[in-house]
């Protein structure tokens, strides 16, 4: 099965049959919550590997402490508050947004610290 580019054929496609009765009743409500959810989510995704590899690269480099602060930031220090704090704004799309959003501040303070490094 490839990689699916549109959120609307993955929420539709369960394992390439067209049949999405699993997870969607034909809701035209849930559906549209995923789709852009799924848009939402995906904002950040190419900063992620950067954050990802800068993470390796001070634990390979032997600085510990710096590797688990740029994986705990992301996913704990930046996401969880703003988890807390997004939806009471923005509803089910402060959700969606609390994890690009702890993305690109973990990938921005880790761009910092690894220039300084």
């Amino acid at each position: 099965m490839g990689a699916k580019l549109r959120p609307s054929q993955s929420i539709n496609q369960q394992d390439g049959v067209g049949s999405g009765d699993t997870f969607n009743n034909d809701s035209e409500e849930l559906y549209s919550i995923a789709v852009r959810g799924i848009r939402l989510l995906t904002l950040a995704l190419p900063i992620v590997g950067f954050q990802v590899v800068a993470s390796n690269f001070f634990q390979a480099v032997g600085k510990a402490k710096l590797a688990m602060f740029a994986t705990l930031f992301r996913q704990i220090i930046g996401l969880i508050p703003l988890l807390s704090i997004l939806p009471e704004f923005w509803r089910i799309d402060g959700i969606w947004l609390s994890y690009p959003i702890a993305d690109t501040m973990s990938a921005t303070a880790v761009g910092f610290i690894l220039w300084h490094e």
